[in-house]
């Protein structure tokens, strides 16, 4: 419909609708409404209106009002016989963080449709000074709430201390929840409160809590985790060492659904848990002392995407040996702490680099797809990284050259002067 129909088709609507004798049909009115649900400019002109019309087109305007961080202030500034009959309608929230002792104390409102919240940390706080921020949601939840994300998405500096009110008694009572991401401190909250959530939100599927929330992990909490029959997806930033991860040796499958896991812990915590993921496809694993674990990840027969990092002990053939069980790995991501801070010449780290792409050849023919963590200063996982690549487009090389008939003499002259196209490019360019 073209914007010149649309508004006339509006103009004729609402001329309709002011008529208490020739009113628009509420099934007219929904049907046509139904067009505009993304068209915030035309929803609000009509809501702005009379009748029965303008009253759907209101309810629609904030039922779907997704990005407005300032929703819950503009809701605060009206009268209060409007703020309740608003907030029926509003099923997505989005916030942010406030200085501490700087947010206001907004009317008690109940949101029965809500169904996710989003709460944003922000640059401008730290740059004017502040350390901590703070947001309440515990009096925003509603028994429809299925997604809470508080913080996670990471932007801020490592300085900067966020924190909540302890909303977990009452998220505890949101069964319908599948998310629940956390990144800020939760008040006074405890072990008990975060164990009566698990247990009660047995529709969970993704669940990821920063360290901020590590005292909330004791083996009561773990064991509530690992008894879970619905999560997919978990990153809890707590080491688990060997004391904690004792509790799920009795539990019978523990995890069982556990598909995505990121976890940080110590060489024998993650010996004991590893072993228990019988359906992980996606592992990313932070250790946090020395010690070997790749005898563990060897038992994680399913897996698909590896990601290691470690900032105390060096990748060795014998550790990618128990590799060669992953049948079903595609992908590899290492970082490498202690050799990155080793001050190797060129060509020392050049053969390491060469060495390692052979074990991985050998010991993982079947990987796609291999990278090293985001940092610039971790050289050696770099230049490992990349002489798995170039290998790799050596060995694609000889297999196009075999295919087309080429004289073996002839593939093996070529394959010893080959450069990849990338590298060519780069050099010729500069």
């Amino acid at each position: 419909m073209s914007q010149r129909v649309m508004t006339s088709t509006v103009d004729t609507m609402l001329d309709s609708a002011t008529k208490p004798s020739d009113r628009v049909p509420d099934e007219l009115w929904e049907k046509f409404l139904s067009h505009l649900v993304r068209d915030r400019g035309t929803l609000l002109a009509i809501a702005q209106g009379h009748g029965r019309g303008p009253d759907q087109a209101e309810r629609l305007y904030w039922r779907n009002d997704l990005a407005a961080p300032g929703l819950l202030d503009t809701l605060d500034i009206m009268p209060d016989y409007v703020r309740q009959s608003l907030a029926h309608h509003i099923r997505h929230i989005t916030m942010r963080f406030k200085p501490t002792g700087q947010r206001r104390v907004s009317p008690v409102l109940q949101f029965p449709q809500l169904r996710s919240i989003t709460v944003m940390t922000t640059g401008v706080l730290h740059s004017e000074g502040y350390l901590h921020v703070e947001a309440c949601v515990g009096r925003l939840l509603g028994p429809r709430l299925q997604y809470l994300d508080i913080g996670s998405d990471r932007w801020w500096p490592h300085d900067l201390l966020p924190s909540t009110d302890n909303f977990l008694p009452v998220l505890s009572t949101c069964l319908d929840l599948r998310e629940l991401s956390v990144c800020a401190r939760i008040g006074d909250a405890s072990s008990q409160h975060l164990v009566a959530v698990l247990n009660s939100c047995k529709e969970l599927k993704m669940l990821y809590l920063s360290s901020h929330t590590a005292p909330l992990i004791d083996p009561y909490a773990l064991q509530a985790l690992a008894e879970h029959r619905s999560i997919e997806t978990l990153e809890i930033q707590k080491v688990i060492d060997l004391s904690l991860a004792s509790t799920i040796m009795k539990i019978e499958q523990p995890f069982r659904h556990l598909l995505d896991l990121t976890l940080h812990a110590t060489p024998d915590g993650a010996s004991i848990v590893l072993p228990q993921l019988q359906r992980l496809k996606t592992l990313r694993l932070v250790i946090s002392r020395s010690g070997s674990v790749f005898p563990a990840v060897g038992k994680v027969k399913t897996l698909q995407s590896f990601s290691f990092e470690s900032a105390s002990f060096p990748l060795t053939d014998h550790d990618l040996s128990y590799m060669k069980s992953l049948k079903h790995l595609e992908s590899l991501q290492f970082h490498n702490g202690q050799q990155r801070r080793r001050q190797h010449q060129g060509f020392v780290k050049q053969d390491w680099a060469d060495q390692l792409a052979q074990d991985l050849d050998r010991h993982a023919p079947k990987l796609h797809w291999i990278y090293s963590c985001l940092d610039e200063k971790d050289d050696m996982a770099q230049m490992a990284a990349n002489a798995w690549w170039f290998s790799k487009d050596k060995r694609e090389f000889r297999a196009f050259l075999e295919r087309d008939g080429t004289p073996e003499e002839v593939i093996d002259r070529y394959v010893s002067e080959f450069t990849p196209v990338s590298d060519w490019e780069e050099a010729h360019m500069s």
